[in-house]
């Protein structure tokens, strides 16, 4: 069976601080850098990049296909 997980990774323009975060339900909810990793390194496809640019952000998007 094949599933996906959306992923973001914010970057303050500022203080280069990164963000990540995982789409449940509809809703962004914060995750680790390890659990973003461990979820990117473990994806068997990936697709729909986006990359958004904004006075204190860039948002990175990304979605991640597994087999379970």
């Amino acid at each position: 069976m094949l599933y996906s997980r959306e992923l973001m990774v914010t970057t303050n323009v500022n203080t280069k601080v990164k963000r990540f975060y995982m789409q449940i339900c509809g809703v962004w909810s914060r995750i680790s850098e390890a659990d973003y990793c461990n979820y990117v390194e473990t994806a068997i496809n990936s697709n729909c990049y986006l990359t958004r640019n904004t006075k204190k952000f860039t948002r990175q998007t990304a979605i991640y296909y597994y087999d379970k």
